[in-house]
């Protein structure tokens, strides 16, 4: 009988998501964003292109005390910086696009997005558009 043995020799690779914003939105739609069971909440103010939406996300997830749409809010107060889980997360932004990217190779984390509109605004999540891996994962 062959003895099986693990050898733990795969590099380590930082997860990347996206999140595409497009369509039309209006004041009062909201974008939720859950990473690890813990909920940022975006709420659109006055500006309500898909590009600017994007821009108000990526504000509250890297915790601008401001937004540039200043009737925009946010929960929790704080935003991103305020959640200890979305710290261990760095964020980029290209016009209406958001890329996730664990801070730490070889560490994941597990993201969702929704929103609610009345208009016909939309969003587009990828999960793993590079998957986390390390020496520590089985597969």
């Amino acid at each position: 009988m062959t003895k099986r043995s693990w050898a733990p020799s795969a590099a380590k690779v930082k997860q990347k998501d996206t999140l595409v914003f497009s369509g039309t939105w209006q004041a009062a739609d909201t974008v939720t964003l859950t990473i690890d069971n813990v909920t940022l909440i975006v709420t659109v103010g006055a500006v309500t292109s898909a590009a600017n939406v994007a821009n108000l996300v990526y504000e509250a997830f890297t915790g601008a005390t401001t937004f540039t749409d200043t009737t925009a809010t946010m929960i929790p107060q704080g935003g991103g910086t305020s959640i200890a889980q979305m710290n261990e997360i760095d964020v980029a932004i290209s016009s209406a696009t958001l890329t996730f990217t664990s801070k730490t190779a070889g560490v994941p984390f597990t993201m969702s997005a929704s929103r609610t509109t009345g208009a016909s605004g939309a969003i587009s999540y990828t999960a793993s558009v590079v998957a986390c891996t390390g020496p520590t994962f089985f597969s």
